[in-house]
């Protein structure tokens, strides 16, 4: 669970619940520059605003995310996803995560990159989901 002294008063709805669901649009902006200040020319975020609320959610609850693409043509992922590192138990405390606030979670993969010389490497996690998060 977030303590109080890590999440931002602004995160709360009116009556001091963390409501990711209910973020608004200018909400999500703010967090995505805040989360990757640089913006490329011509966009409003660095990361794409189909999927902040996951990432923001896990990293708020101290999951380290370190790539994420609300999916879709043109985009790495024909999915919305969120890739994270961590040790076995790591998986299961982010779906529990998203569960709790309700993100359509699809699957919860844990993968191994391979090297053009042939080398694995990881483990890491990634949780892909149903929809955009928007």
């Amino acid at each position: 669970m977030p303590t109080v002294s890590r999440v931002p008063t602004w995160d709360l709805d009116e009556h001091g619940f963390y409501c990711p669901g209910d973020w608004t649009r200018a909400q999500l902006i703010r967090f995505a520059n805040e989360m990757d200040p640089h913006v490329p020319e011509g966009r409003e975020t660095a990361i794409d605003l189909g999927i902040v609320r996951a990432v923001k959610t896990l990293r708020d609850y101290g999951i380290e995310t370190f790539e994420s693409c609300e999916g879709g043509r043109g985009h790495a992922f024909s999915e919305p996803t969120v890739r994270f590192a961590g040790r076995a138990a790591e998986g299961w405390r982010a779906l529990s995560v998203c569960l709790t606030y309700g993100f359509p979670v699809s699957d919860l993969r844990r993968y191994w990159t391979i090297a053009t010389n042939g080398e694995p490497s990881g483990p890491d996690w990634e949780l892909v989901f149903r929809r955009r998060l928007t």
